[in-house]
């Protein structure tokens, strides 16, 4: 049987917004690499060191499957647009709210909130 242990996914943020998400094993020993930008790339370029958000995983493969949701985000919504401007423009009533957005999925409700994104 294949051993499988626990994992982290995470979003960084750079004080001018730009986002970064991984995933890893070890959180702590990761963001001290980012916080250091002791060989990341990406992190040096953009100076993207701030944790904004983070979730932990009894299994890698569900931090996996749960970074790669996030990363849709970006992919419907990559300049992080307020979603919800026109609805208080108009002064429309709750009914007349869309249901959902194009990539968006209802969930049921839950206690656990996440992080927001600084501009």
């Amino acid at each position: 049987m294949e051993r499988v242990k626990g994992g982290s996914v995470y979003i960084l943020a750079s004080r001018s917004g730009v986002l970064y998400i991984g995933v890893t094993s070890r959180l702590d020993r990761r963001i001290v690499v980012h916080k250091q930008k002791l060989i990341d790339v990406f992190s040096k370029k953009y100076n993207v060191s701030r944790v904004v958000y983070y979730e932990l995983f009894g299994d890698i493969r569900d931090a996996i499957r749960r970074e790669k949701k996030i990363a849709l985000i970006e992919q419907d919504n990559p300049t992080w647009d307020d979603m919800a401007e026109e609805w208080f423009e108009k002064r429309t009533a709750s009914a007349d709210l869309p249901q959902r957005h194009a990539g968006h999925k209802r969930r049921a409700s839950s206690s656990r909130r996440a992080g927001t994104r600084s501009p």
